[in-house]
């Protein structure tokens, strides 16, 4: 029994940071013969991909990196319930999209992969609680996303410490919010 639990915990970790290296902004913008990683800071992820091809192919590539983030963590606590595993399993779209071996390592924040997990965890509230956090700090301080991100993601982690499993989500939280603030502090490779 254990074997097989290990062994689905194995498949459904590298499934999801499969799920998350695919650079669905970089390919799907080609239709347009563009490329995100060539527009604002160089990120291939739905923000660019709305500057580099349009708000279409910018709102399916947001609803992608949304679903890679939200299926793992969704299926882990269909087929496996809830464990030590989940952050693992959660967390490892955010690890894929952040370095896409389809992009040699180079791939995006994984912002849209975060509120994805987010919108898997238990009940509704966490994913609505993370958007109004966002939009109050990106609203106070318009341009500066690494500040609106930091914010509202440590208020975040209170409302996660009084919610419940808050151990396995606030795990979660600890596995991939750092990857959020280091991606908006490295440097920025193309500027428009």
């Amino acid at each position: 029994m254990k074997e097989n639990l290990l062994a689905q915990i194995v498949l459904l970790v590298i499934g999801g940071f499969f799920l998350g290296s695919l650079p669905w902004s970089v390919w799907l913008s080609k239709f347009k013969s563009a490329d995100p990683r060539l527009v604002g800071d160089g990120n291939p992820g739905a923000f660019n991909t709305w500057k580099a091809s349009g708000k279409w192919i910018g709102t399916i590539v947001l609803l992608l990196d949304i679903a890679k983030g939200y299926l793992p963590a969704h299926v882990a606590q269909l087929e496996l319930s809830w464990g030590w595993w989940i952050p693992f399993i959660a967390s490892s779209p955010i690890y894929g999209h952040r370095w896409s071996p389809f992009l040699r390592g180079k791939g995006g924040i994984g912002l849209a992969a975060y509120i994805g997990l987010w919108s898997a965890m238990p009940g509704p509230w966490a994913s609505f609680v993370l958007g109004v956090l966002f939009l109050i700090f990106i609203m106070i301080l318009r341009q500066d996303r690494f500040k609106s991100v930091t914010l509202a993601t440590l208020l975040f982690a209170l409302y996660l410490l009084f919610s419940p499993h808050a151990l396995i989500l606030l795990s979660t939280w600890c596995l991939t919010t750092p990857l959020l603030w280091f991606g908006y502090k490295r440097p920025k490779t193309v500027l428009n």
